[in-house]
């Protein structure tokens, strides 16, 4: 499900109203973000990122 809501930018419907209100003009940090989760749910292991390569891609938002 959030794949599929990922692989069709559906996010704005996804989120619920709690994290709406907080990211709030932030959607293009939101679809960076849920893209790195869509990669962390591949079913290969091989596929996935490791978590050196997810903390480095969270850390580059931040900036």
């Amino acid at each position: 499900m959030f794949g599929d809501g990922v692989a069709a930018w559906r996010l704005l419907e996804m989120r619920e109203g709690r994290v709406r209100e907080k990211a709030a003009g932030k959607g293009k940090v939101v679809e960076l973000v849920a893209e790195v989760a869509r990669g962390c749910l591949m079913v290969s292991g091989e596929e996935r990122p490791t978590q050196r390569e997810v903390a480095e891609e969270l850390r580059n938002f931040a900036t």
